[in-house]
């Protein structure tokens, strides 16, 4: 089984809004309006945690979000934030529907056939407007390969691996 990871980004502090410390972040959700619920947002810098932060106000614009922080009075403050990853606990995340997965779940799960043959491992996700392409490696090769039913047959996060319906091109 794959762990999970501890923290989920959502959101990266852009730069300072005004004089009084407010920060202007690219949400990195697909549920923006969550900073608006959130009182407490942990803050990363290169992958790891910093500190905690606060929420006092939150005003969502799209995929901006305006947020003031409670010790963060000034645009001196806001600037120091510049560039860093807020995250959320793993398990605040929005509880997806069956079927449905997130991203940072799958990617890193072997990838077999029917029979249980290995074909590789998820490495990357391109989104597309008809059905996301999952990218599958396995040494030197590489498949794209539709996330569709008519291809994906099962995801089994607790075994750690995606089954596939086997076509001609994963042959060596």
């Amino acid at each position: 089984m794959k762990p999970s990871p501890k923290f989920v980004a959502i959101g990266r502090i852009q730069r300072p809004h005004g004089l009084r410390g407010e920060v202007r972040v690219q949400a990195l959700t697909d549920w923006p309006a969550r900073f608006t619920s959130l009182s407490v947002v942990s803050v990363l810098k290169d992958g790891a945690h910093q500190r905690d932060l606060h929420i006092e106000k939150a005003a969502v614009h799209a995929t901006t979000v305006l947020l003031k922080f409670r010790g963060i009075d000034d645009r001196s403050g806001a600037q120091a934030l510049g560039g860093m990853i807020l995250a959320i606990d793993r398990e605040q995340c929005v509880k997806l529907p069956a079927g449905e997965f997130y991203v940072f779940d799958l990617i890193g799960l072997q990838v077999v056939d029917q029979k249980g043959r290995e074909i590789g491992k998820l490495t990357d996700i391109v989104p597309h407007p008809a059905n996301d392409v999952w990218v599958v490696r396995h040494s030197k090769k590489e498949w794209l390969i539709p996330a569709t039913q008519d291809f994906v047959k099962r995801v089994d996060l607790e075994a750690g691996h995606i089954v596939v319906d086997r076509i001609d091109e994963f042959e060596d």
